[in-house]
């Protein structure tokens, strides 16, 4: 079976939500509030690149190397888990990299 809503839980920030039906792309909150929604045109059957990049309160989100979307969620103490959800459909992760980004204050 297509999945048709994939969400990427990132906690403890929020979540990224892929709408194959509705063909859009989101980011909401910890709390469910929408921060920043694009509509996306894509064929509902071929896989899509999509690249997540959290950076502190920072998600962006780049999808099919033609949308992105950015959005800024305070984060509280706690660890950072990464959920994948399909709602029962079929999805896969075909690569995944967890990588520390350097700050402006990191030593070399």
């Amino acid at each position: 079976e297509d999945c048709r809503v994939v969400h990427f839980r990132l906690e403890p920030l929020g979540e990224v939500i892929l709408h194959r039906t509705d063909k859009s792309l989101a980011i909401r909150n910890r709390e469910g509030k929408v921060g920043t929604i694009v509509p996306a045109s894509f064929a509902s059957n071929v896989a899509l690149p999509m690249r997540i990049v959290c950076d502190g309160d920072i998600v962006e989100v780049f999808l099919n190397d033609r949308y992105s979307l950015a959005a800024r969620m305070p984060k509280p103490r706690g660890p950072s888990r990464f959920i994948m959800n399909t709602g029962g459909g079929a999805a896969q992760i075909t690569q995944l990299r967890v990588a520390k980004i350097a700050g402006a204050n990191s030593k070399p």
